[in-house]
């Protein structure tokens, strides 16, 4: 409250809480509104992946891909076709 507060009427007071409790709410508004704005990226989104910021970009170049269990290339014993 500022200095001067002590001086003031219920009313003036009951007015500057009201106030406080406007601004608070538009606040909260406007957290909420950042907060679902962070959650998004072109993951599930249909937005262009060059729209991520550089956090989900980085994310996404450091996600480690799942490695087969089975070995790669043909079948054992088979000849290949290869251009010779």
């Amino acid at each position: 409250m500022a200095p001067d507060s002590a001086s003031w009427s219920r009313e003036e007071l009951l007015a500057a809480v009201a106030e406080r409790d406007r601004v608070i709410a538009a606040l909260m508004a406007e957290i909420e509104q950042l907060n679902r704005r962070v959650g998004m990226d072109s993951s599930h989104f249909s937005m262009p992946p060059g729209s991520d910021g550089p956090a989900t970009r980085d994310k996404r170049a450091k996600k480690a891909k799942r490695r087969s269990s089975r070995p790669r290339g043909g079948q054992s014993g088979h000849d290949g076709h290869a251009l010779v």
